[in-house]
């Protein structure tokens, strides 16, 4: 028995004995009642009040892909040492672009773009570069009056979401809604709120730690420490509600910094530390995916 399509009824529909009696009839054909067409679309996507839930999706790999997993031949991010911070998007291990993308999603007020995304990173860096900069505190050395400065160890690397929803060219990326671009003046350098950061995944620049130190002061002598960083796994989620119509064409991941935590007297904020940037700090990366969804939420 071939599939029997049937116009879905929608809420406000009349009632039309004519459209009833062709329903039974179709219904009504020898071998129709089967498997083939209730059991296995008994509760079908056009059957129901809302739109098609799942309407596009898409998935690929960033960075060097399945082949990088092994640490073999890493790519680099550079840190900045201008404001504002360089963005290097994701290539592959031959320097191309890894974007996802191009496609042409149609999003309206209702629907729903969801993306994920996943990066296998590695932190490098050579000597004590957060010495004299961002993130310094002095603390008192038992119950003299001596201190000694150390460092919150804050820094830390940014991976963010970007879309380009001016054509499939996939030349025209910027920020996703509600993103900052991280170029805002906070304190003498640039930065943006963390609040308008969802799109956006920190990486420790390094791990630091201390011994002697007990209820917030010094006791005995002060020794700071930094653990070596290894290999970690960097994961993102973001989602989009457009207000109105919207055409995505593609998506893609970029990586800047060196960024440590700032605030003002109401906001916190991440801000570009120029200070620890240089050729010997950057981020490694290999591998990992960027997936998207756009999905309808109304009828």
């Amino acid at each position: 028995m071939s599939r029997i399509t049937r116009t879905p009824y929608q809420p406000g529909d009349l009632a039309d004995p004519a459209r009833a009696n062709a329903d039974f009839a179709a219904f009504s054909q020898p071998g129709a009642i089967d498997g083939f067409n209730l059991r296995d679309a008994a509760i079908d996507l056009p059957q129901l009040a809302s739109n098609i839930i799942i309407l596009n999706t898409a998935t690929t790999e960033v960075g060097t892909g399945a082949a990088g997993w092994h640490h073999d031949a890493p790519n680099i991010a550079p840190s900045s040492i201008v404001t504002p911070a360089t963005k290097t998007p994701l290539v592959d291990a031959s320097g191309n672009p890894t974007p996802l993308g191009p496609f042409a999603w149609n999003l309206v007020a209702g629907d729903v773009l969801r993306v994920y995304w996943d990066l296998s990173v590695r932190p490098k860096y050579s000597g004590t570069p957060w010495v004299g900069n961002f993130g310094e505190i002095d603390i008192q050395i038992g119950v003299t009056s001596s201190s000694q400065v150390v460092n919150l160890g804050g820094h830390c690397w940014l991976i963010s979401l970007q879309w380009d929803v001016t054509n499939a060219s996939l030349t025209n990326f910027t920020e996703v809604s509600g993103q900052t671009a991280y170029t805002s003046a906070v304190g003498g350098t640039v930065g943006g709120r963390l609040a308008d950061s969802p799109a956006s995944v920190p990486v420790p620049a390094w791990k630091l730690s201390t011994l002697n130190l007990r209820d917030g002061k010094w006791s005995g002598s002060c020794v700071e420490i930094d653990e070596p960083t290894g290999w970690t796994a960097a994961n993102g989620a973001w989602y989009y509600l457009p207000a109105g119509p919207i055409t995505v064409y593609g998506l893609r991941l970029v990586i800047h910094g060196i960024y440590n935590p700032g605030q003002t007297a109401t906001e916190n904020f991440l801000i570009l530390d120029t200070g620890v940037g240089g050729a010997n700090q950057v981020l490694e990366y290999d591998g990992g995916t960027l997936t998207a969804i756009h999905q309808r939420t109304g009828a």
